[in-house]
């Protein structure tokens, strides 16, 4: 799934209006996927990723973790997550669920773009790899 994100990023990130990508001009991306217990199993940046994505795909992470909710618009009683850089709600993370689990057992995060654009990449690599079998 990792590698079709880049691949997709890569083959088309010139289609991407000028106004998905954040306030800085650049045109990058960074990928993490990984199991709640492990390291991450797949992690990479592509283009011209900054610092800056890799912080935002962190906070955007963070919020998954706290509210066990895609990171996009959600929200948690008791915690701000808007306040970034510890916490995101812009869109980019997903977890990962496992057939038979009770709960989310992974994550995968996109950041670079706008967030509901780092989402939409998400869902377009899990409908190609995941739902296709």
């Amino acid at each position: 799934m990792g590698r079709m994100i880049r691949t997709f990023f890569n083959d088309h990130s010139e289609e991407f209006p000028n106004w998905y990508a954040r306030p800085w001009d650049h045109r990058g991306l960074v990928v993490k996927i990984g199991m709640w217990d492990q390291e991450p199993m797949f992690s990479c940046a592509v283009g011209a990723a900054t610092e800056g994505d890799w912080q935002w795909a962190q906070a955007n992470l963070n919020t998954l973790k706290l509210t066990g909710k895609p990171s996009l618009g959600a929200t948690s009683n008791g915690h701000d997550t808007t306040a970034f850089p510890k916490y995101a709600n812009s869109g980019g993370a997903i977890p990962i669920w496992l057939k038979g689990a009770t709960e989310s057992s992974g994550y995968v995060v996109v950041s670079g773009l706008s967030g509901p654009v780092n989402h939409k990449i998400i869902l377009f690599a899990y409908n190609h790899v995941v739902l296709a079998r």
